[in-house]
């Protein structure tokens, strides 16, 4: 993915974690953003995973996070999560709705990255040799796996990818393409995160 990215790299080291407030909910209301919805106490939200089997053929499959907690407010910025109990302790409302919630899915040294393709563009196949969040923030993206499975992600989805076990086959196709077959230019916000990536042979193993 950062063969083609652009320069505007950073390194962070704190865990990568998903915020419900008002950002998902501007997004959201584009209609075109990854569905979060509430059961009727907790949240979840929908990724996409591209992961590899034991054969080593990637596959994209459509998950969800489901494991937050709500965020401690006597330290908000902290993005420290508490029990629902402890989080209802002091309040005076327990709707679910007056809540922030959080899910660290994954802790480490990471380089954020924003890459923009051109209209046309199309990559080779390739596999990922650290694990990778994208969320598209203009534009489409579409991807494709060993399985033939394709997808277009809009701006606002999340995907996975996770395929750096994959071993490349008789049509010499190895990991996945990316691809921007739309008329504008897309943008993609990375997070890669610097150890590499850790075979499970499973989908949604992130929730």
């Amino acid at each position: 993915m950062f063969a083609n990215a652009s320069p505007f790299l950073r390194s962070v080291q704190k865990p990568f974690i998903f915020i419900l407030g008002a950002t998902l909910t501007s997004i959201s209301s584009m209609g075109l953003a990854a569905t979060v919805t509430n059961k009727p106490s907790f949240p979840s939200l929908e990724y996409w995973d591209n992961w590899t089997d034991a054969q080593g053929v990637s596959h994209l499959t459509k998950c969800r996070i489901t494991s937050f907690n709500p965020v401690d407010e006597k330290h908000p910025t902290s993005l420290k999560a508490v029990s629902p109990n402890e989080a209802n302790a002091d309040k005076k409302s327990t709707a679910p709705l007056a809540m922030v919630w959080t899910g660290a899915n994954r802790t480490g040294s990471a380089t954020v990255a924003t890459t923009v393709q051109p209209p046309g563009w199309k990559s080779p196949w390739h596999a990922t040799k650290h694990v990778e969040w994208i969320v598209p923030v203009a534009g489409i993206y579409t991807t494709q796996t060993m399985d033939g499975t394709r997808i277009e992600l809009n701006p606002g989805d999340i995907l996975l990818n996770e395929d750096g076990g994959s071993i490349r086959d008789a049509e010499g196709h190895q990991g996945h393409l990316s691809l921007n077959e739309g008329k504008e230019a897309s943008a993609l916000m990375v997070t890669q995160f610097n150890a590499p990536v850790n075979h499970t042979h499973k989908a949604c193993m992130q929730k």
